[in-house]
């Protein structure tokens, strides 16, 4: 028999208490050579866990930007939208009967613009379709009442002026303005997300 301190059979380590630790390092080669031997679920072991690690990291993504979008919203508005699906919009008439309810002081329109980003520029004939993989939510408003129901939308005076003057005009965000290198001024050509809508010959 060999003495159980023998350095080719342990080894020891110690933590930042002081404690001492063995590890049988003996043993290691037999765990080497079993996990080996089942290479199969040894792979489908590593797959799963990376699996799993990824889509925890995916839905905390999805979770955290769910919350700062809550967070920046006040619980003072409320949205009151179609039951079957948003797609649907209320007639505007409801508008009316809405700002007659206790306690509401102002009521906005807001509907899905269904604008997307063609695959061509602006004046130029390609038939070519939307560009799904620039897709970017937009909608209409009612914008007098909107942006005085949502103060963390910061524009400027003169901006929201000109923005008020042109039918043909729409407020975006610094990041999206970024992403496309669009300055105030330029003109952005969207198509619709419904073919039937689409016309070759001018927006939308």
């Amino acid at each position: 028999m060999r003495p159980a301190n023998d350095a080719q059979d342990v080894e020891a380590c110690v933590d930042e208490h002081g404690h001492t630790w063995r590890l049988p390092l003996k043993f290691l080669p037999f765990v080497f050579k079993h996990l080996r031997a089942t290479w199969v679920r040894t792979g489908s072991t590593v797959i799963s866990m990376a699996l799993c690690v990824f889509m925890f990291c995916t839905l905390q993504s999805a979770v955290a930007r769910l919350n700062r979008a809550v967070e920046t919203r006040s619980p003072k508005r409320l949205m009151v939208k179609n039951a079957v699906s948003p797609m649907i919009v209320l007639p505007l008439s409801y508008a009316e009967q809405i700002r007659r309810v206790p306690g509401v002081v102002r009521v906005a329109a807001l509907g899905l613009f269904g604008g997307l980003l063609p695959a061509r520029k602006e004046d130029v004939g390609d038939e070519s379709g939307p560009n799904w993989t620039n897709a970017f939510n937009n909608v209409a408003i009612d914008a007098e009442p909107y942006f005085a129901m949502n103060p963390e939308l910061v524009i400027a005076p003169d901006q929201f002026r000109g923005f008020m003057e042109d039918l043909r005009g729409c407020v975006i965000g610094r990041s999206l303005a970024k992403r496309y290198g669009w300055n105030i001024g330029d003109r952005v050509f969207l198509e619709s997300i419904a073919p039937l809508y689409r016309k070759p010959s001018g927006p939308f």
